[in-house]
């Protein structure tokens, strides 16, 4: 049996896991995919105070009060930063640190340093529209995420949220050398084109392991048993 956290990215929540842990229970491993705060069905928090460490706090707290050991740890997206962070602080807890279509950063830099003007600017006046700088609402279309149509398609966008608007400019600080094993899942079919940098590097480095996935960036949505089968290969 293995232990899955499993860490979302921005706009979303635990949800977005439910049908991947579903599959990997049946094959007798734990799963903890939680949702963080400020998401989801905890949109209505204060978003004003959440910061990227809340997060990173919250799954650390996570680790620490189940005593859990030998740990696969999934960060989606923006999931990326969070479990970074929580692997250098838990390196005694992580078998496996595995990034899915994620921000994969170094230690100082931010989510914003990554995301390009053309994407960010938008982004900067959508949190104005808000009147407040504490939330990013949604600002990506549908096929960016997942290839829905129709009503199913709706469903999904409607399940979104808002995300804290500081886990996108707070930096994130390392104080080790990155986990050993590390593993970069590329969601290639329809590439979200923020994570393809981390995907390259991964793939022509050979301390990592590296798989493309023929999915848009929801890949535990769109295709929950062949991701299953990728996190349980080992």
């Amino acid at each position: 049996m293995t232990d899955f956290v499993l860490v979302h990215g921005a706009f979303h929540g635990g949800w977005c896991w439910d049908a991947l842990a579903e599959r990997l229970v049946a094959r007798g491993h734990r799963v903890f995919a939680p949702t963080l705060a400020g998401c989801a069905e905890r949109a209505d928090e204060d978003h004003a105070p959440i910061s990227l460490e809340t997060h990173i706090a919250e799954i650390t707290a996570l680790i620490i009060e189940h005593g859990l050991r030998e740990i696969v740890l999934v960060g989606h997206s923006l999931g990326g930063m969070v479990v970074t962070a929580v692997a250098d602080r838990c390196r005694d807890a992580i078998a496996q640190l595995v990034y899915l279509d994620a921000f994969v950063p170094s230690s100082g830099e931010a989510a914003r340093d990554y995301i390009p003007g053309e994407l960010y600017e938008p982004a900067l006046q959508a949190v104005h529209r808000l009147g407040r700088r504490t939330s990013l609402p949604v600002i990506f279309p549908p096929a960016k995420f997942v290839r829905l149509e129709g009503a199913e398609r709706d469903a999904f966008m409607a399940r979104l949220t808002p995300h804290p608007f500081l886990c996108f400019v707070e930096p994130v600080f390392l104080a080790h050398p990155p986990v050993v094993h590390r593993t970069f899942l590329f969601c290639e079919g329809i590439p979200f084109g923020l994570f393809d940098h981390f995907a390259e590097a991964a793939r022509t480095d050979s301390a990592w392991h590296y798989h493309s996935l023929p999915t848009a960036h929801d890949a535990m949505i769109e295709a929950p048993g062949l991701l299953a089968d990728l996190l349980t290969v080992n």
